[in-house]
């Protein structure tokens, strides 16, 4: 089985095909998300192919971590694995996850994480990965926001420029726990109206980010000192209101860590309704979050 299964580099000519397959599984991306994701990481993501035909795919992305020794490593992540539904449970998933493991640990990678589907998590287990944690979708529409006090915000809350993106990368890290410059300067270029940071005497001390979807908008990554509470309301609420002032009838998904209370209350308080869990997993060493405490949403399920 494994001779019949070719894997090759996923190129842009592939993106239509990786569309039709999220179509299929009702995934909640745009065919620009999938281009950055092949930006991101355009030697680590991959097509499958059996007798000359596209069967499936997954992407990856990694991250540089700075250790306080001075050691540095890198973080991978894995994620959209599909596998068109004619041809699973051929080993074609399992080829496919294999390989972007190798990249990773090839490119010095030393831990690999995923969020994975309460159904996947068996599969995962069986290639070496541990249950580490839980990650929880809100979904919100349009129509509860007018119904919330989200147009008062006591804070000063900024919109972000392209100069403030090599400092919010380094305060970034200190909750997410590796580089992830590329990822914003990507988010910031296609999206910079969705884009606010916040500062206490000179000093940035959260930072919100968001993107269009499918349906309407994704928040994330957010993150936030968690001694700010009220700053992290203030740009929650100042990208809400962006959002509505650009459109008005839309729906809102954020991914929320579980280890984060304070943001889930808040979600909830706003008017934000939970929708679903994945299982946050890890291959190799464990150490990646820094402060998940101050992860108030990751960037997406696809990349941490």
């Amino acid at each position: 089985m494994k001779k019949e299964i070719y894997i090759r580099n996923f190129t842009e000519d592939d993106i239509d095909f990786a569309v039709e397959l999220i179509r299929i599984e009702r995934w909640n991306y745009l065919p620009v998300d999938i281009k950055r994701l092949l930006e991101y990481e355009p030697n680590g993501c991959f097509v499958a192919e059996k007798n000359n035909k596209r069967v499936g795919f997954i992407f990856t992305i990694s991250y540089d971590r700075a250790l306080k020794s001075g050691y540095k490593s890198r973080i991978g992540w894995i994620a959209l694995l599909i596998i068109h539904p004619t041809y699973r449970r051929r080993g074609i998933g399992t080829a496919l996850t294999k390989h972007a493991m190798d990249y990773l640990y090839n490119i010095g990678a030393n831990s690999i994480w995923l969020h994975s589907d309460k159904n996947a998590v068996r599969f995962y287990q069986k290639l070496g990965f541990e249950i580490l944690g839980e990650t929880l979708r809100l979904k919100m529409k349009s129509e509860a926001l007018r119904d919330a006090d989200i147009f008062t915000v006591e804070q000063d809350i900024d919109p972000l420029n392209k100069d403030d993106l090599e400092k919010i990368a380094q305060f970034d890290a200190l909750y997410f726990g590796a580089n992830r410059l590329e990822v914003l300067k990507r988010l910031y270029r296609d999206y910079p109206h969705f884009c606010y940071v916040a500062r206490s005497s000179g000093k940035i001390i959260g930072y919100i980010m968001s993107r269009k979807n499918l349906k309407g908008y994704s928040i994330g990554p957010f993150i936030c000192h968690p001694k700010y509470l009220d700053i992290a309301r203030s740009l929650l609420c100042k990208c809400l209101a962006s959002m509505l002032q650009r459109n008005k009838n839309f729906r809102i998904t954020i991914d929320v860590p579980s280890e984060n209370l304070y943001a889930l209350s808040l979600l909830l308080k706003l008017g934000f309704q939970s929708s679903s869990k994945t299982i946050r997993m890890c291959y190799g060493e464990r150490g990646h979050f820094r402060e998940i405490k101050g992860i108030f949403a990751f960037g997406g399920l696809e990349k941490g």
